[in-house]
């Protein structure tokens, strides 16, 4: 004899009338695309990542980004093979909807409503992951930006009791960089070995939306000073005698009269820093 059991449009009806399945329009309606999307907002992130060089902040950010799934995607198994996924917690669906007893049918409906509780805490952590995905990549508008960059670097001083000293112009024995336009005109950095330029973290802190968080570091060697993009995403260059020099990760020796173009140069946007030799001791201020 062929054994028939109940189907999946039966079994859910049961848990609606007979149970107290309260969250059964999560898994009619939205779990199915709340997951898509949570998928989305994964490889969202994994794109935004793309030019950054820590491995740590990369691999906290994936994390975070996988939390989302993780919680969403035992109520989605569910909704696409209920039958197969309850047989794995020994329940064996019966072959009619007389045999589906009352306790079965209140313990599967709150084992679903927990389960349903968890992708809705994933489908609002996911709205979360595309945020921090526009922030990451540098999509978001630029006071959202510069709003999470405060906040970063707030939860950054509280945890580690220490916070990225900006390097303003004083004695400049290797030579500064005098902004000319943007969010920052006529603020002056001197040159010191090591020295990030960029939004976050940043020994020279510029702002501007066309700015990566690393945008270019600066060294020196023999008393010469170099700059090397820092895998910025939209470059770095030196402006010489009418002529544009690209920047790679390699540093390019900087000469009296460079200037230094953060982002395309045929963008208005682009920022420019003008390179200033140190004066000599004891010349006239």
């Amino acid at each position: 004899m062929i054994r028939l059991e109940i189907t999946e449009y039966e079994f859910w009806q049961e848990l609606a009338t007979r149970g107290q399945l309260m969250n059964g329009f999560w898994y009619s309606a939205i779990v199915v695309p709340t997951m898509v999307a949570a998928i989305f907002a994964y490889g969202l992130m994994l794109f935004s990542l793309r030019r950054e060089n820590r491995m740590i902040t990369t691999f906290i950010w994936i994390f975070i980004a996988s939390i989302p799934i993780i919680l969403i995607l035992p109520s989605f198994l569910i909704q696409i093979n209920p039958f197969g996924i309850l047989r794995l917690v020994n329940f064996t669906p019966p072959d009619t909807t007389q045999q589906f007893n009352r306790a079965s049918v209140l313990q599967i409906s709150d084992y679903l409503n927990r389960l349903a509780t968890m992708g809705m805490i994933g489908a609002a952590l996911t709205l979360g992951t595309l945020f921090a995905s526009s922030i990451v990549g540098g999509y978001a508008p630029e006071p959202i930006r510069a709003l999470t960059q405060r906040i970063t670097q707030a939860v950054t001083r509280a945890f580690t009791g220490s916070r990225t000293r900006a390097q303003r112009a004083g004695h400049a024995p290797h030579g500064k960089l005098r902004v000319i336009n943007g969010n920052h005109a006529k603020q002056e950095f001197s040159i010191t070995d090591g020295a990030i330029i960029g939004k976050t973290e940043a020994t020279m802190p510029i702002t501007d939306a066309i700015i990566s968080r690393r945008h270019a570091q600066l060294s020196v060697r023999n008393g010469q000073s170099y700059i090397a993009d820092a895998g910025s995403k939209n470059g770095t260059f030196i402006r010489r005698e009418d002529q544009f020099i690209p920047v790679s990760t390699h540093p390019e020796a900087l000469q009296s009269g460079d200037v230094v173009f953060l982002g395309d140069p045929e963008v208005e946007q682009a920022v420019q820093l003008a390179y200033e030799l140190a004066q000599p001791e004891g010349a006239a201020q």
